[in-house]
C-alpha cells in the first residue's frame, strides 16, 4: 500500500418558519483520513477488500490473523487495524450484522466479546482510529468478526475493508 484517503463529508440544512422569524440551521464539516506507508499515526502498510455474497441465514468468520490475502496475492496478518468499514449493498433484502464473535471475537472496536451491530439495506459501519495504537489484533490468537445474513429466503452482499498494520 502506498496510501490510502477516506473522506466523509456531511451537508445539512434545517429550516424552521415561523410567524415571526426564520430559523436556518447548517452543518457543514468533512473528515479526511489520510494513510502514508507505515506503522505509526496516520501509517498503514496493507489494505483487504473484498465484496462477499452470503446465502440466506449463512455467516462468514473473518479471521484477522489469517487467511486474508490482498489484491497483490499477499497473505495478510495484521497487528492493528486503522479502519474497518462494512457496507450492505443497497439491493439486499436482508439485514446484516457484525459481531464480534463469541469464542475467538475481534474486542477492539466493541466494548466486549459478543458486541456488535446490525445494517440494513444500503447501511454502512465505519470505524477509523488513525492514531500510533489503532484497533490492535492480538498475535497468535484468531480476531474473528462474524457477520451474518439475518434473513431466510435471500442470499446478500456487504463490502468489506480494513486498512491496517501488517505484523512483523
Amino acid at each position: 500500500m502506498q496510501s490510502s484517503i477516506i473522506s466523509l463529508k456531511i451537508n445539512s440544512i434545517e429550516e424552521s418558519d415561523s410567524d415571526l422569524a426564520e430559523t436556518v440551521s447548517e452543518i457543514s464539516k468533512e473528515y479526511i483520513y489520510k494513510f502514508a506507508f507505515g506503522a505509526g499515526e496516520n501509517e498503514a502498510t496493507d489494505v483487504f477488500s473484498d465484496t462477499i455474497t452470503l446465502p440466506p441465514s449463512v455467516n462468514i468468520d473473518i479471521n484477522l490473523n489469517g487467511l486474508l490475502t490482498n489484491a497483490l496475492c499477499e497473505d495478510l496478518i495484521f497487528s492493528t487495524i486503522k479502519t474497518l468499514i462494512v457496507h450492505a449493498a443497497k439491493e439486499n433484502t436482508n439485514n446484516i450484522s457484525v459481531v464480534s464473535n463469541a469464542f475467538d471475537g475481534w474486542v477492539a472496536p466493541f466494548v466486549a466479546v459478543e458486541d456488535g451491530i446490525t445494517l440494513r439495506p444500503d447501511g454502512t459501519m465505519m470505524i477509523i482510529n488513525p492514531d500510533a495504537i489503532g484497533m490492535d489484533v492480538l498475535p497468535a490468537t484468531p480476531n474473528i468478526l462474524t457477520i451474518t445474513n439475518l434473513g431466510a429466503g435471500t442470499p446478500v452482499d456487504f463490502d468489506f475493508i480494513l486498512i491496517g498494520v501488517r505484523a512483523t
